[in-house]
C-alpha cells in the first residue's frame, strides 16, 4: 500500500523535506501536504472507500490519518534537528492555521446529509479535529 510506503519512509525521516522559504514559512510544502490531507480525510466519498474496495487490514482514512501523523511528526524532528524547537512550534501553529482555513469554508451539505443544516461549515471543521485527537504526535 502507497499509505504503508510513505508512513514508513516518513517514521525514519527518509524524506527530507524541502527547506526554502519560498512561501514566506519554514517547510511550507509540508504545511501544505498536512492541510491538503486533513481537507481530503474529511471528505464524505473519501470515508465510503473502503465501502467499495478491499483495500487492506486497515481502513482507508486510518491509514491516512497514520501517513498524516508521520509527516507531522517527521516535519517537526527535522525542523527541531536544523532549526530549534521555537521554530517547530511555530511550525506546528502555521500548520494548524492551514488545516483550519482549508476546513473552514465548507458550506452546508445537501439535504438528507448530516451536515444539511451547517450552513458555517462547522461539522467538518469539528471531524477533522476529533480525528486527529485521537493521534499520538512526537516520542511519548
Amino acid at each position: 500500500n502507497v499509505f504503508l510506503l510513505w508512513k514508513t519512509a516518513l517514521d525514519r525521516d527518509l524524506i527530507k523535506l524541502n527547506t526554502d522559504n519560498e512561501d514566506a514559512t519554514l517547510f511550507g510544502g509540508a504545511a501544505k501536504a498536512v492541510t491538503a490531507l486533513t481537507r481530503v480525510s474529511i471528505d464524505p466519498a473519501f470515508n465510503l472507500a473502503n465501502e467499495n474496495t478491499n483495500n487492506c487490514i486497515d481502513t482507508l482514512p486510518s491509514l491516512l490519518q497514520s501517513l498524516l501523523s508521520s509527516l507531522i511528526n517527521s516535519t517537526v524532528r527535522q525542523i527541531t534537528k536544523l532549526h530549534s524547537e521555537s521554530d517547530a512550534k511555530k511550525w506546528i501553529e502555521n500548520a494548524a492555521d492551514g488545516m483550519v482555513q482549508a476546513c473552514s469554508d465548507l458550506s452546508a451539505g445537501e439535504e438528507g446529509d448530516a451536515d444539511h443544516d451547517d450552513d458555517d461549515g462547522w461539522l467538518p471543521l469539528a471531524c477533522a479535529a476529533e480525528r486527529m485527537i485521537d493521534f499520538q504526535y512526537g516520542d511519548e
